[in-house]
């Protein structure tokens, strides 16, 4: 009888470590399921800054700066009446202001948030509104949107204001602003102005000239001296053609400083002593000499 009992107590313990075991297993399972999730929502928030602009998460710093022209131009509140539009756009400035400081960029890559005002549901509420208002931009639809930009009143409009744009920097050190950019410097005009190629140099001098020819903006002493000095923006085959051109005069230098090294090396091994002998063969031949004489000498 009394074994019974304890035979009985004894699965009852088992029944109840194996219900135990259960329930652990269960609320682990849901914990780690719980962490995927917050794990997938925190990849998708790293990301949401970057959706925003319409670039990849390893886009350089130009390509920031260009989507975020590209946007500013075609979002811009003024052009759209919508009272969300305003709060909306905003959040792509912010977007933009947190992704081309470096610092900033790092620290929202690795942890998906930035500072106390970082409010990861308004930049993705941000998103979902653009993506429903704007569909996602696509490479002919940048190529249908520069042929209206070019030669537009817009693309004018933002000439003039480059061209009478001045820059400053503050030098801390002696507590005053620096001018770094006067008015009329177009020396980096195609960095600056969007969709723009080397081929439109000709064509924004010549509008630069004429409206100063009809007295719209004012002649800059700026402007004769840099625009016969324009940056072009290097085509990426060239970079890639001066890069190849690099790489071979560094193998071909290389290759030369190898062969003059074994020359040299050879030089060491087999011509000095070459030399040596021929040395000391022509001071023997004088010593013999030298000794022949004297005998004469002794015999005369």
């Amino acid at each position: 009888m009394v074994k019974k009992l304890r035979k009985k107590s004894q699965i009852k313990t088992e029944e109840t470590q194996k219900k135990h075991n259960k329930k652990n297993k269960q609320e682990e399972q849901k914990e780690q399921n719980q962490d995927s999730q917050q794990e997938d929502q925190q990849e998708q928030e790293n990301g949401i800054l970057y959706k925003l602009l319409n670039v990849e998460k390893d886009a350089s710093q130009e390509q920031i700066n260009k989507a975020y022209r590209t946007l500013s131009l075609q979002l811009h509140p003024d052009k759209n009446p919508e009272p969300e539009a305003k709060q909306k756009f905003m959040k792509i400035k912010d977007a933009y202001n947190i992704l081309k400081d470096p610092k900033k960029r790092e620290i929202y890559d690795r942890t998906g948030q930035y500072g106390d005002n970082f409010d990861s549901q308004d930049f993705n509420a941000a998103y979902e509104y653009f993506r429903n208002l704007y569909k996602p931009v696509k490479e002919e639809d940048i190529r249908e949107f520069e042929k209206k930009y070019k030669n537009s009143k817009e693309e004018e409009q933002d000439l003039i204001d480059y061209y009478n744009k001045q820059k400053y920097i503050i030098l801390l050190f002696y507590l005053q602003t620096k001018l770094i950019r006067q008015q009329g410097d177009i020396t980096l005009i195609l960095e600056n102005i969007i969709l723009s190629e080397n081929e439109d140099v000709d064509r924004f001098v010549k509008f630069y000239e004429e409206q100063i020819k009809q007295k719209n903006i004012k002649k800059f002493v700026k402007f004769d001296i840099t625009k016969k000095k324009i940056r072009l923006l290097q085509d990426e085959s060239e970079e890639v053609k001066e890069a190849l051109k690099d790489l071979q005069s560094q193998i071909l230098v290389r290759n030369q400083d190898r062969l003059d090294s074994l020359l040299a090396a050879l030089e060491d091994k087999y011509a000095k002593p070459k030399r040596e002998k021929k040395n000391k063969t022509k001071t023997t031949q004088k010593k013999q000499k030298n000794e022949v004489q004297d005998k004469k000498k002794k015999k005369n």
